[in-house]
């Protein structure tokens, strides 16, 4: 809508900040107004001044013809959501194109990150070995390089909001790599921690936040599925990476198996690469955008010349279009020159809302959201149960006799139903009937993996071990591709780099306390069966705090709905 007519203190408010000068040597880039785009002539005080002391001047209509309509954007800007204001700051997501290769970079990452971390029950072994240490002191190193991926997840967020996701995860890639070959010249245990620990935890969680973020920028509609096929690179991984450890370590030796596998992370540089930055420089057409779209001249008018603007048409006497009048100099008209800001602008102007404070880093008030706090409460349970027991399924199956190399077959097999549950969960929670049901899907298989974790202990054969693991693996595909999409569906894709950079926060701490917990109790009872029934009640826990949560707001939401009474109801309805 455009305003045409307004009052002297508004009109000077909004010109005298974002007007343009008079002496400004600018050609506009269009030959009058662009009527599809909306908002406020704008002036400086001098164009201003000049305009009213000249009868020859004026703008469209005279004053009070258009009250109406300057009634009626005021109810606009004030019955407005804020967020309108943010979404229209960013581009929208072209569901493909470029973004199918951001899914094919993400898969890539998620390959050798979820791969690297899968196999965390190999190296538990071989660093046992080498060094004859307890399960708990070990799994130190490996609980720590998984926890710094997640717990620096709001750093490598703002980086990426500051520089972009592509240089961010090249650094990452480069700093992982670096942490593992170092790893294989350590003497001590203790040094694994920082080489391995906090170097490798770091690289990691450079190149592997971005990924997921950049996706849920590229796709809103299909973004249940990209984000399914993206992340079943990890279960590829698992499937995968796990005997290639065990191989290597047999084949090389705990050193030479280290610096073939610093190789692997390098190629976390091909997936930054292919991080091409969502710029919408095109409109809903597939058109360019015209920079100069809202640069428009004021001119001395023909007498009894119509003005069109937005189908409403004005006669005036004292006005005209740009470009039809000759009598002035090329010098005057671009000393007239104005331009309209549209009404995302007005309503900064007006609102008080500044360009700049819209852009935080990482928005720490989403966690005022309940649903919000409870997913990544939940979250941070199931962690410190899931990666408890990805570590230690090699190990309890060392302990009921089967080689180390049916303990990797074991991972991988999980790994392969675990790319099931993450491309299926991609299409079928997709689906229009299903979608309004996915976070109470989400919570179920949280519910199932709990019980799952207590059978883990129970089994006595290798077959037993691989079914679970197998189900395991299926609703673990689910719940880390779906992550996400959950919080896209709980806070929207504009909070997403946010949002994700905290949760993985919550994550990283289950993942700290989880595995050396989990080993304590191994080294205590000289059992894991203990352990399993740890991570198994936590499980649990994080599902039905999860639960609680989605209650809580059903039910608000529920109370929020007007009801309608019967004196409100139409007769004959």
């Amino acid at each position: 809508m455009v305003i045409t007519a307004v009052t002297n203190h508004l009109f000077t408010g909004v010109m005298s900040d974002v007007g343009l000068h008079g002496d400004q040597d600018k050609t506009p880039g269009t030959d009058g107004p662009n009527t599809t785009n909306h908002g406020v002539t704008e002036v400086t005080s001098d164009l201003y001044d000049q305009v009213h002391s000249n009868d020859k001047f004026s703008l469209v209509g005279k004053p009070g013809d258009n009250d109406d309509l300057y009634s009626q954007t005021n109810k606009d800007i004030e019955g407005g959501d804020d967020n309108d204001l943010e979404d229209s700051d960013k581009p929208a997501a072209p569901d493909g194109g470029w973004g199918w290769w951001c899914v094919v970079g993400c898969a890539l990452a998620h390959f050798f990150i979820g791969g690297f971390e899968r196999s965390g029950g190999i190296l538990l072994l071989q660093l046992q070995d080498k060094f004859e240490s307890g399960a708990a002191s070990t799994t130190w190193i490996i609980s720590l390089s998984a926890t710094l991926r997640l717990l620096l997840g709001p750093l490598a967020s703002v980086l990426s909001n500051k520089f972009s996701c592509r240089k961010v995860v090249i650094v990452g890639g480069l700093i992982f790599s670096a942490g593992v070959m170092s790893s294989a010249f350590m003497p001590e245990l203790e040094i694994l921690h920082l080489t391995y620990g906090i170097l490798g935890g770091l690289g990691k969680s450079f190149a592997y936040a971005p990924g997921l973020v950049i996706v849920g920028q590229y796709f809103k509609k299909r973004r249940s599925l990209a984000v399914g096929v993206a992340t079943a690179g990890g279960g590829l991984g698992t499937l995968l990476l796990p005997p290639l450890f065990e191989i290597l370590f047999e084949e090389y030796g705990f050193m030479g198996a280290f610096i073939i596998l610093a190789g692997f992370p390098l190629h976390l540089c091909i997936s930054g690469g292919l991080y091409r930055p969502l710029v919408d420089n095109k409109d809903k057409h597939g058109k360019l955008k015209d920079k100069e779209a809202d640069d428009v001249e004021l001119m001395p008018l023909k007498p009894k010349e119509e003005v069109h603007v937005d189908g409403v048409n004005n006669t005036d006497d004292r006005m005209t279009k740009a470009g039809e009048c000759d009598e002035l100099t090329e010098k005057e008209k671009n000393n007239l020159l104005i331009k309209r800001p549209s009404l995302k602008e007005i309503k900064r102007k007006i609102l008080g809302k500044d360009e700049h404070e819209s852009k935080k880093l990482i928005d720490l008030t989403l966690l005022k959201n309940s649903r919000f706090l409870t997913f990544c409460v939940g979250i941070c349970f199931l962690s410190l149960a899931f990666n408890s027991v990805l570590i230690f399924i090699p190990p309890l199956a060392k302990e009921l006799g089967l080689t180390r190399l049916q303990g990797a077959y074991i991972l991988s097999i999980s790994g392969l139903f675990d790319i099931v549950g993450r491309l299926g969960s991609g299409v079928v929670l997709n689906l229009k009937k299903i979608k309004p049901f996915r976070m109470v899907i989400y919570n179920t298989a949280m519910f199932i993996l709990g019980f799952l974790s207590f059978t883990l202990p129970l089994s006595r054969t290798f077959i037993e071990i691989t079914i679970i693991g197998a189900l395991y693996g299926l609703l673990t595909g689910i719940y880390t591709s779906q992550k996400s999409v959950i919080l896209a569906d709980i806070l929207g894709s504009e909070c997403l780099n946010s949002s994700f950079g905290i949760l993985i926060c919550f994550q990283g701490i289950g993942t700290l306390l989880g595995p050396p917990f989990t080993g304590l109790l191994k080294d205590i009872s000289d059992s894991y069966d203990e352990g399993f029934f740890f991570v198994a009640s936590v499980t649990l826990l994080g599902a039905i705090t999860l639960a609680v949560g989605n209650v809580y707001f059903y039910c608000r939401h529920k109370s929020r709905k007007p009801k309608i009474s019967k004196n409100d109801r139409v007769d004959g309805d």
